[in-house]
């Protein structure tokens, strides 16, 4: 899951921070960490999982001749 937001959010019942937002946004899949982020009042939106390759992946994988 994708939030959006600035700097560290610290985790006070652990005493360490809970994530940090790198050029304002924070992906992870821990539930724990989603819940947590939920209950503060941060937004996320779920990532868009592609089970077919986007032609530039498609591209990397065509192996060229050899000798070119």
């Amino acid at each position: 899951m994708r939030f959006k937001g600035f700097g560290t959010v610290w985790d006070k019942e652990n005493n360490k921070p809970l994530c940090e937002f790198v050029d304002g946004e924070f992906k992870t899949t821990e539930d724990e960490v989603i819940k947590t982020l939920k209950k503060l009042g941060y937004k996320g939106e779920k990532e868009k999982i592609t089970s077919k390759p986007s032609e530039a992946e498609q591209d990397k994988n065509i192996e060229s001749p050899e000798g070119e």
